[in-house]
């Protein structure tokens, strides 16, 4: 960001004489939420749509009032009319989401309707390298800090 904004930015030359540009607060805020987009998507375990789907699958159980989200039981067809996707984008969802051990097969095979249950209810978690990341919050805190 600071670089993208250079010409605004202050400079400095370190002591081997090579030249920089100082980035501020708000080039690290803005590079910090570019961060958060891009690592939140690609570092984790479920693809977009598959975690799309869990979210819509989250809410449509709570909806349904059951005392725990494991004990609400739908099928394709369930869903199909809750999120109106094609059955194969469905079913490509449902398999990654019962891989990566979010859904639990109940009963499907041999022409019996599959059935499905949430394993687990809770939110996803934000992909650990991203809460290792200083908050532009935090860095400024510490920056004021220091500067006292």
């Amino acid at each position: 960001m600071a670089f993208l904004h250079q010409y605004q930015r202050e400079r400095g030359v370190t002591e081997e004489g090579t030249p920089y540009v100082l980035a501020n607060l708000e080039d690290y805020r803005l590079a910090y939420q570019l961060a958060k987009d891009v690592l939140a998507t690609t570092l984790h375990e479920l693809s977009r749509d598959a975690k799309d789907l869990f979210e819509v699958v989250k809410e449509w159980v709570q909806e349904q009032g059951a005392n725990r989200p494991s004990d609400v039981i739908f099928s394709r067809r369930d869903l199909r009319a809750v999120t109106g996707l094609e059955d194969h984008r469905l079913r490509q969802g449902l398999n990654e989401l019962v891989d990566m051990e979010y859904l639990e097969v109940l009963a499907g095979c041999n022409g019996r309707a599959y059935q499905y249950r949430l394993l687990s209810g809770e939110n996803l978690q934000t992909p650990s390298s991203m809460r290792e990341l200083t908050t532009p919050e935090e860095l400024e805190r510490l920056w004021r800090g220091g500067r006292k």
